[in-house]
C-alpha cells in the first residue's frame, strides 16, 4: 500500500515543523501491520503515528482528519480517497491507477509520484500551511468532482444503459 513511504515522510515533516503537534492515523488491517509497527518504533514515532485497524465508523474517522494521504504504490480505483474528498478532507495521493481520473493536481487535491517520500512530506507541509480560503477551494472542488462523477442517479442510469445494450443487443454508441 505504500504506508512505509508515508511513515518515512512523517519523519521529514516532523523535522521540518520542529515538534508541531502531528498525529497520523493509519487505518486497516493487513500483512504489513508488524513491519509498519516496527518502522514506527524504530523512528521513535509512537507518539505521532497510530495503527488503528479496521474503521467501523467512517463518519467519526473522517471527522478526525485534517488531511488524507493515499500513498499507494499501485491502485485500481480506491474508494477511501474518494470518501475523504466527499467528507471535505483535502487529499494527497500518489498518481497511480485510477486516482488521477478523480484528482486534478492543485484543483481537487494533490498528486505526487509513488514512493517519493520527499515530495509527500513537502506536500503535507504545504497543505498544513495553506491559507484557509485556498484549502476550502480545493475541498469544494473535490466534493463537486465526487458528487458529479458518483451521483447515485447517474450511476443507476449508466448501469441501466449498459443492461439495455446487452439485452437489446444495441450496438455501442460511438
Amino acid at each position: 500500500k505504500g504506508y512505509n513511504y508515508l511513515i518515512d515522510s512523517i519523519v521529514l515533516v516532523k523535522n521540518k515543523l520542529h515538534g508541531k503537534n502531528l498525529k497520523l492515523l493509519i487505518a486497516g488491517d493487513g500483512y504489513e501491520y508488524e513491519s509498519l509497527n516496527y518502522q514506527i518504533k524504530c523512528n521513535n514515532l509512537t507518539d505521532s503515528i497510530e495503527l488503528i485497524g479496521t474503521v467501523e465508523n467512517i463518519d467519526a474517522f473522517f471527522s478526525k482528519l485534517d488531511i488524507y494521504v493515499q500513498p499507494s504504490i499501485s491502485e485500481g480505483n480506491a474508494l477511501a480517497y474518494r470518501e475523504a474528498m466527499a467528507y471535505g478532507v483535502p487529499v494527497i495521493a500518489t498518481s497511480v491507477g485510477g486516482i488521477p481520473e478523480n484528482i486534478t493536481d492543485g484543483y481537487s487535491g494533490y498528486l505526487i509520484n509513488s514512493k517519493d517520500t520527499k515530495a509527500m512530506a513537502e506536500m503535507i507541509i504545504k497543505v498544513i500551511r495553506m491559507p484557509t480560503n485556498e484549502l476550502n477551494t480545493i475541498i469544494n472542488n473535490a466534493r463537486i468532482v465526487v458528487l458529479e462523477k458518483y451521483n447515485f442517479n447517474k450511476c443507476v442510469k449508466l448501469i441501466n444503459d449498459n443492461y439495455q445494450i446487452v439485452f437489446n443487443k444495441t450496438p455501442f454508441k460511438k
